[in-house]
């Protein structure tokens, strides 16, 4: 498994997760948060597109004027509420935050790593 484990993960592999792990183990009426990673964002009731007819969009209005993803709705189905961080707002979102403060670090620790290289090969 890589340092990211974004690029080991899908949407196929978190909904089984969620399904087979998560669902089972939470008590009754749980919340969950989501940050806004894509595997979290798969919809079902996909919106509208550029170069849809005004028939299709109106339709689609009136049938999906909310928009839904399936690990929502897998949870709720299960009495569960699901909450959705903003993206990229760390002050509300101490997830983004904390890896802010992590991705500065670790840059500051290989710049010094490499000056620190850099001037002993000299």
């Amino acid at each position: 498994m890589s340092g990211n484990y974004h690029d080991e993960i899908n949407f196929i592999i978190f909904s089984k997760w969620v399904e087979e792990k998560l669902i089972p183990n939470f008590p009754a009426n749980c919340l969950s948060v989501h940050d806004n990673t894509s595997y979290h964002r798969v919809q079902f009731n996909n919106a509208p597109i550029p170069g849809m007819t005004k028939p299709v969009i109106q339709l689609w209005l009136e049938c999906n004027w909310l928009q839904m993803y399936l690990t929502d709705a897998m949870l709720q189905q299960h009495g569960h509420e699901v909450e959705r961080l903003l993206p990229y707002h760390c002050q509300l979102n101490a997830t983004e935050f904390k890896w802010n403060v992590m991705k500065s670090r670790v840059t500051e620790k290989t710049y010094l790593k490499m000056a620190l290289t850099l001037k002993n090969s000299r």
